[in-house]
């Protein structure tokens, strides 16, 4: 048991995991941080893809570029980039190509999970896809990670949905749902 939460040993294994590189990056790591890391310990990793690498550059007055690697379940890496208005808008569309996955961004919210300069930031979307509103998390020191994150969270939830081959009106009480 980990800050009143109760995890199976992937789950450890996998917080285990995300703490050392958290604490490769960080000074000092905080309640609020293994909350976040344990909170995202379920999820993150459970799709078709993971997030190898995220390279997003921004310059005033052009568009920001991102540029993704994702692995698949079958370990194959897959690239791509894309261009936005901002950072977020760079990696959600390269994301989208990698993919194929459209989602219509809905809201963003950003929250720091600790103290300090080098606080991780935890980013919660709603977007929409088929006419449905879906929530995703993500956490990381760096924002646009922390949002690529949560938007990818969410495409892997919809991936899974699609092999399983469930369609139609999903059930209302699903947790992973949003309303709006």
């Amino acid at each position: 048991m980990l800050l009143g939460f109760e995890l199976d040993e992937f789950e450890t294994n996998r917080a285990f995991q995300e703490f050392k590189k958290l604490a490769d990056k960080k000074k000092d790591v905080y309640d609020g941080d293994l909350e976040a890391i344990v909170m995202n310990a379920g999820g993150a990793a459970s799709g078709p893809w993971t997030l190898k690498e995220l390279k997003v550059q921004t310059h005033t007055d052009q568009p920001a570029t991102a540029a993704i690697t994702l692995i698949g379940e079958d370990g194959k890496e897959v690239s791509d980039s894309a261009r936005g208005d901002g950072p977020i808008a760079a990696a959600f569309q390269a994301l989208e190509h990698v993919t194929g996955v459209e989602l219509g961004l809905r809201n963003f919210e950003l929250h720091s999970a600790s103290i300090g300069e080098d606080a991780q930031g935890e980013v919660t979307v709603t977007v929409e896809y088929d006419e449905q509103s879906f929530r995703g998390r993500g956490a990381s020191v760096d924002i646009v990670e922390a949002g690529t994150r949560a938007c990818l969270e969410v495409m892997n939830r919809i991936l899974r949905r699609r092999a399983r081959g469930a369609g139609g009106d999903p059930d209302e009480s699903d947790p992973t749902r949003a309303s709006i």
